[in-house]
């Protein structure tokens, strides 16, 4: 009987930075997708509040779609993190903002802890 073994430790050590490299790869393209996004968004938001400059009997409705425009903008940046935790304040703050610009009025957020009672 003959037993033949081999160390394939290296091999295995190559696979894993191979698969280190393509997922660093894979996040660093969705990081890039979701900063496209964006800044596409925001780009939008922008020709909406400069036609509502130009039309002022369209400015509010404008404003507040360009307004709701910016929040889903908020939003994906706030996903060019991926696989970071998204705080939900943080969260609530971006949208709570893009509100205050559409109405021109100041927010209060108070976020209460829901087991407290």
């Amino acid at each position: 009987m003959f037993i033949q073994a081999e160390d394939i430790t290296e091999i295995l050590m190559l696979e894993q930075r191979r698969l280190d490299d393509a997922f660093a790869q894979r996040e660093t393209l969705v990081r890039e997708v979701h900063h496209r996004i964006k800044n596409n968004l925001q780009g939008i938001a922008g020709l909406l509040e400069q036609t509502a400059l130009d039309q002022p009997e369209l400015l509010r409705p404008v404003r507040i779609l360009a307004s709701r425009i910016q929040t889903i903008a908020q939003v994906h940046g706030l996903q060019i993190h991926p696989g970071r935790a998204i705080p939900l304040g943080e969260l609530v703050e971006a949208i709570a903002l893009s509100i205050e610009q559409a109405l021109g009025r100041p927010m209060q957020v108070e976020l209460r802890d829901a087991w407290a009672g």
